[in-house]
């Protein structure tokens, strides 16, 4: 299947290609069929429903796709701070100094995208600090992306539970895939500081 994407993804930016087998496609023909025919002829493989990095192939049709959001399932923390919780600014994941951020990218045709880059990037209170990690997706298009030492919180903001007082600060948290900003279901995040009783 990787050869397949290879070759799809050559014939979106090839005029015409010359497989190594002598199948010469022509892609001034407007017939996506007749190209997939062609590719079909060659791996002797069916191509009716593939998904692979920046091409997509489902009935019969080549359709171009492009990162365009992020679903984020789930942030580990260090340190017994994680979990999704409401600080009274909304409900936002809760981290210290070393996350991994679990989900999946999702192409501008709302299918996942595999072999695709994928970084975040969080700004700690501290000196307004950006601090990032990134990884690429997987063959389903999910992905876990760690960043290390985000370092200490401020502590601007506090949350009084009943019986203690939590300081944070509530920074941002963005995505972005080749340089292009992603939508995302989670955009901030509580950067705990300490706790008092």
């Amino acid at each position: 299947m990787k050869k397949v994407f290879s070759l799809c993804l050559f014939l979106l930016l090839l005029p015409q290609l010359v497989l190594a087998e002598g199948v010469d496609i022509n892609l001034d023909d407007s017939d996506d069929q007749a190209v997939l025919d062609k590719l079909e002829d060659f791996r002797g493989e069916s191509l009716e429903t593939t998904v692979k990095g920046d091409v997509q192939i489902a009935d019969g049709k080549i359709i171009s796709a492009s990162p365009s959001r992020v679903n984020v399932t789930r942030i580990d923390s260090d340190g017994g701070v994680q979990g999704y919780i409401n600080y009274g600014y909304g409900n936002h994941w809760r981290i210290r100094s070393n996350i991994t951020i679990h989900g999946q990218l999702i192409d501008n045709n709302g299918n996942p995208m595999a072999n695709a880059p994928v970084e975040f990037t969080v700004v700690r209170e501290i000196n307004k600090t950006p601090i990032s990690g990134e990884s690429t997706t997987d063959n389903n298009g999910n992905f876990s992306v760690t960043i290390n030492n985000i370092g200490p919180a401020a502590g601007y903001l506090s949350y009084y539970t009943g019986y203690r007082t939590h300081y944070f600060d509530l920074i941002p948290l963005t995505a972005s895939s080749n340089g292009v900003q992603l939508q995302s279901n989670e955009s901030r995040v509580y950067h705990f500081a300490y706790s008092t009783f």
